[in-house]
């Protein structure tokens, strides 16, 4: 019975966990990708591989998009805070850097709100 009593006050004093999904990548890293300038093998030594990468053809030409994300959760009784970045690179046919798009988001909830 102890042992239960210890367990639930533990989880009352330290009821908090985090959790995230993607690799974390340094937002400003994001900067040192160049539009018209940068190549995939440049994006890959800053960034390394990408969440995602999709194929689209526009206007008879081929795009590639590459997608990174980053999301983290933490929480605590009574509030919580969730983190997410993402940044998102275009490459034209050759493989070059045509547009780049970063962006960031920061929510809270619980206690104090």
């Amino acid at each position: 019975m102890k042992l239960l009593i210890c367990g639930i006050a533990a989880l009352l004093i330290y009821g908090c966990f985090s959790s995230s999904s993607g690799r974390n990548f340094n937002s400003s890293q994001t900067d040192l990708v160049k539009e018209g300038i940068s190549n995939r093998a440049d994006v890959l030594k800053i960034l390394g591989e990408p969440n995602s990468k999709t194929i689209t053809k526009e206007s008879d030409n081929l795009q590639e998009l590459w997608v990174y994300v980053y999301v983290n959760l933490r929480s605590s009784i009574g509030s919580a805070e969730m983190v997410s970045k993402s940044f998102s690179v275009g490459f034209d046919s050759l493989g070059i850097v045509t547009i780049t798009s970063f962006s960031t988001q920061t929510s809270n909830s619980g206690a104090g709100k």
